[in-house]
């Protein structure tokens, strides 16, 4: 009975692993430099949450780089700071879920000012070449499409898509419909 009790618990414990590494979180990291491209160590930079008013606060390291991993899936408003430098604003970042959002900051030893970025940038993953996008189910409802269960015919929507009429999966005349 103990033996059955134990080997219970083993398996539980095996189990809950892979779950407890399910995150859904982003990241973000940046550069910061001087008007001359001099890397800025000692760089105040505050990540805050939009909606939850959640807030990091990390420091550039001697490189003038930053990382915070681990945030919260959202939009934000970082803030990188420097005595002698002043304060620049970029809003609105958004952080998605295991994608990493680089916000660089050009700092300026005359700036005696705040200086706010309010426009958002293009959603553009520089840590890697892969096109990623998401559709959420209003979106897809909208479609088109007469056959919205399609996954290829969804696929043909976003970015990067390239149909082969010829051969693969979306074609029409596919294994089972060849005469």
């Amino acid at each position: 009975m103990k033996l059955r009790q134990f080997l219970v618990l083993v398996l539980a414990g095996l189990v809950g692993i892979p779950l407890a590494a399910q995150t859904v979180t982003g990241t973000m990291r940046g550069l910061i430099t001087d008007r001359s491209g001099g890397a800025l160590p000692g760089v105040t930079i505050t990540i805050r949450n939009v909606e939850t008013a959640f807030e990091r606060i990390v420091t550039t390291d001697k490189g003038g780089s930053y990382n915070a991993p681990f945030l919260p899936i959202g939009r934000y408003n970082v803030q990188a700071e420097l005595s002698g430098f002043g304060v620049m604003h970029h809003n609105n970042v958004r952080v998605d879920l295991n994608q990493t959002a680089v916000q660089d900051f050009v700092l300026d030893p005359a700036m005696q000012e705040t200086v706010t970025v309010a426009a958002d940038a293009p959603r553009i993953d520089v840590t890697d070449g892969e096109v990623k996008q998401t559709m959420r189910a209003k979106e897809i409802e909208s479609l088109g499409a007469p056959d919205q269960t399609n996954f290829l015919r969804l696929a043909s929507v976003f970015t990067g898509y390239q149909e082969n009429p010829t051969s693969g999966q979306d074609n029409p005349l596919s294994h089972r419909d060849r005469r």
